[in-house]
């Protein structure tokens, strides 16, 4: 994941940063006469004018159709009528769609070297930057750059393979072209050149303004903000004792000078001695020695590197964890003078490779390796088993953009659900193929903004690669030629990429991510969120797209929840039906079934155990039907007792109970386990690490709910309860207060500014009566939809299990997400680990946390 989160940022880098040497250079072109097609350059130097504003923008990031980008062989084709982008293979629907003939092909190649720093300027403390001896051994600072170089050629269609390359020339500001060009054309193209540099002021303000917003919610939230590591303030003027210490670069030589440890090794950077790490929750990492060394030697060399981290990145810069122990840093710091401090105990960067991993991939792993073995490695705790790599239609690979494994996951999952693959095109056979192609031809006039038709672009590049480009070859997955490869290549036109020497085939949904969370800071950023609220959000996207109706696939999770609370004052009940998307259960640990040899293992001499051969780890093993029994139902365990609860009949305080049934079955059922609860001494979520063993069919049958009883009397809400006036908010009580002023009644004031956002719309609002959109009540609202949910989405109780998703870590917003999904055709589950898509044949469906049931006829 490491490569492909480094891809991810330095393609995001990329695109925000200036045009490149050779678009924005001075090419030495011999100039030819005038080109081919002379008079329809004119004609379209005159339509690109008429049509486009000057703040019109430039979509050239990815086509809204494939995957393609500028990176790609053919790179893009740049409507200069539409100023967006097309691949290769869509340019003719983009020709029909808009009868546009000229293009500029875009075609980029990333580039990274190192920069040196000069003298006068001082880094920032957070900026990546490494000090290293020039030939004259003064100690030069440098800092990693990425450039891209690029090309431009404008191209008439259907004449794709031939054009005319341009270029900005840097110091005159002009056009530099290999042909005579008309004037107006030149203009154009110098016009476009300023479009692109606006693009990447406006994506890098709404980069900031999403960041900003991130950061103004976790202060109010007080939630803990990473940042990079800082430059310790001891690396610059080290001590370092000469001592005679020297290090073999082969980490076989290495152990801890305290336990003979071989792993979690620190390096004291002043003193040379090797220690172990902390030692781990479950005693497992090391003993400690390398911090009571800093202890005993008085706290005076705190600088020390993890051996096992140390390597060089692309563009040569030293990259390793190194740690402070001193209580004013007393975290992971970074030390530019790492490839000195090392060079003084003998270890050369160039020699050293990367053989551990730092405490902040430990962190995105799970902790618990048991777990960690069943979920990854079908339940080998070993870690010797190797997936077999599966990559075909249906089974392609989504890349992390950063902390997104749970949204790949979530996507992963509902294209492998029925409806949504017949909603979004997805499939092989040429009916499905015409239909997406037709899709396309009649998308909106901005396709990159249209949610669906993001869904049907991801849909195709899973279910449908070779129509793409991408050819398949079983033998690249295991033979030890190609794993000694490790290279990444790009399809032609699709923009899907074989990654790594196990031939990973996989795509960056980033055009979907915006169509859908462009207003979502969280969704938008780069921090790990809870997959069941995703979820929701873009179940909610869908019904919004297309309406709550049968053939949305938002609308087949919908289902009815039926609650029942029972007023112990009078003895009588009271009915509330509310719509839903996902059935939340309760994981009641003090019913696992083994709860001896838990404490069992809890209690064991670990002092007697082999830290190479650990045993396996006990877990709470708890019955499904548990979780439904305190959950749902009549069942005792399964009510929520409310305290002094005001009876609306005798207006006495009094205790009531509320119990919860399912009043509909819907076509799919999300099952959450609730594995997260809140610690009552830190008030944080705690995940519940057990074992839930989930059964693949499931009946429901005795948790419908089944409405009043003639033998139950219904509690009758009070009429001025109903007709009670609700509290205007602030702003809308000064909105009335200067709507009054200019004499209107207040009765209309206070309704205008329920309906409208500002004064102005307001005073449109009393003035025009046409205007007026009647007030929905959000309960009539909701009523409406549990009508619809009752008539077209029940059915059968009885479900089938299709899909699940299992969280790696120990914290809600942190760790990591996969998915397993079932293969119709061939009858066996699917491991989808971002880019990693693996035959299950032990799916670990006991340690899920999302559950995906379909219901059976």
């Amino acid at each position: 994941m490491a490569d492909e989160n480094e891809k991810a940022k330095i393609g995001a880098a990329t695109e925000a940063e200036a045009e490149t040497e050779t678009r924005t250079g001075s090419p030495a072109y011999e100039k030819q006469p005038q080109p081919q097609h002379y008079d329809a350059l004119v004609a379209a130097s005159s339509a690109f004018s008429a049509q486009n504003s000057p703040n019109k923008p430039v979509f050239k990031q990815e086509c809204p159709f494939s995957f393609a980008t500028q990176f790609n062989p053919d790179g893009l084709y740049l409507n200069l009528a539409t100023l967006q982008g097309y691949g290769k293979n869509f340019v003719g629907i983009d020709h029909d769609r808009t009868g546009n003939l000229m293009y500029v092909q875009l075609q980029n190649v990333i580039e990274q070297k190192l920069v040196e720093i000069p003298e006068d300027e001082q880094p920032s403390p957070f900026e990546q930057y490494f000090v290293k001896k020039n030939e004259e051994g003064k100690e030069i600072m440098y800092r990693p750059v990425t450039k891209i170089h690029g090309t431009n050629t404008l191209i008439m269609y259907p004449h794709l393979n031939e054009g005319v390359r341009f270029a900005l020339n840097a110091n005159s500001g002009e056009i530099d072209s290999e042909y005579e060009l008309p004037e107006t054309m030149l203009q154009v193209l110098k016009d476009l050149f300023g479009r692109f540099e606006a693009e990447n002021r406006r994506r890098e303000m709404e980069r900031l303004q999403i960041q900003k917003q991130l950061e103004a919610q976790r202060a109010n939230a007080g939630q803990y903000q990473k940042k990079a590591a800082p430059v310790s303030k001891f690396a610059k003027d080290l001590v370092q004792l000469d001592n005679g210490v020297k290090i073999s670069s082969q980490p076989t030589t290495w152990k801890c000078a305290d336990s003979g440890l071989t792993e979690n090794l620190w390096l004291n950077l002043s003193t040379g001695y090797i220690g172990s790490g902390r030692p781990q929750w479950d005693g497992s990492g090391g003993t400690g020695a390398a911090l009571r060394h800093y202890e005993d030697t008085g706290r005076q060399y705190p600088l020390c590197v993890k051996l096992g981290t140390i390597t060089q990145s692309a563009s040569g810069m030293p990259m390793a964890e190194v740690y402070s122990y001193d209580n004013t840093e007393d975290c992971m710091v970074t030390d530019p003078y790492i490839e000195k401090h090392l060079d003084h105990f003998g270890l050369k960067l160039e020699d050293l490779e990367k053989t551990e991993k730092t405490l902040e991939e430990q962190e995105g792993a799970l902790i618990d390796r048991y777990i960690y073995s069943e979920i990854l490695m079908d339940g080998d705790a070993s870690g010797e088993t190797k997936l077999e790599p599966y990559y075909a239609g249906g089974n392609i690979g989504l890349v992390n953009m950063g902390n997104t494994c749970y949204q790949n996951s979530v996507l992963q999952v509902l294209l492998s659900l029925e409806d949504f693959q017949r909603r979004y095109y997805y499939g092989t056979n040429d009916n499905v193929r015409e239909q997406r192609y037709n899709s396309f031809r009649s998308a909106p006039i901005e396709p990159y903004s249209s949610l669906t038709m993001q869904m049907i672009k991801l849909a195709a590049a899973i279910s449908d690669p070779e129509a793409l480009g991408v050819k398949f070859d079983a033998s690249k997955t295991s033979t030890e030629e190609n794993e000694k490869e490790n290279k990444e290549v790009e399809t032609d036109e699709s923009g899907l990429k074989v990654i790594g020497h196990d031939h990973r085939v996989a795509v960056a949904p980033r055009m979907l991510r915006e169509a859908a969370c462009s207003l979502h800071y969280d969704y938008m950023g780069n921090e790990q969120q809870d997959c069941v609220e995703y979820f929701r959000f873009m179940i909610n996207k869908f019904v919004e797209t297309d309406g709550m109706r049968p053939d949305s696939p938002g609308f087949d999770f919908a289902h009815v929840v039926e609650e029942r609370l029972f007023d112990q004052q009078s003895q009588q009940v009271k009915y509330k039906y509310t719509p839903s998307s996902v059935l939340q259960l309760v994981v009641p640990i003090h019913k696992a079934t083994n709860l001896k040899e838990v404490n069992a293992f809890k209690q064991r001499d670990k002092s007697k155990e082999d830290p190479k051969n650990k045993p396996r780890a006990v877990l709470p093993n708890i019955p499904f039907q548990e979780c439904l029994k305190h959950s749902l139902g009549m069942d005792p365990n399964a009510q929520q007792t409310i305290v002094d609860y005001i009876s609306p009949v005798t207006g006495e305080r009094g205790i009531a109970t509320q119990t919860v049934q399912l009043s509909t079955f819907p076509k799919y059922l999300c099952v959450q386990l609730r594995r997260f609860i809140m610690d009552e001494k830190t008030y944080q979520p705690v995940k519940t690490v057990c074992e839930v063993e989930v059964p693949r069919i499931l009946d429901l049958q005795q948790y419908r709910g089944k409405g009043p009883q003639e033998h139950e009397v219904i509690i009758q809400e009070r009429n001025e309860e109903e007709t009670a006036e609700k509290e205007l908010p602030a702003a809308k009580k000064a909105m009335v207060e200067q709507l009054m002023m200019m004499g209107f009644p207040e009765d209309e004031c206070k309704e205008a500014a329920l309906a409208c956002n500002n004064v102005d719309a307001a005073m449109n609002w009393l003035f025009d009566p046409s205007t007026r959109v009647p007030l929905e009540n959000p309960a009539e609202r909701g009523e409406k939809a549990v009508e619809t949910i009752k008539e077209l989405n029940d059915g059968s109780s009885k479900y089938r299990l299709r899909a699940f998703i299992s969280h790696l870590g120990h914290q809600i917003n942190a760790g990591h997400y996969v998915c397993h999904t079932y293969d119709d055709k061939l009858k066996h589950w699917v491991l989808k680990n971002d880019t990693k898509v693996s035959v299950s044949k032990n799916p670990p469906i006991k340690h899920g946390y999302v559950y995906f049931y379909e219901r059976m006829p």
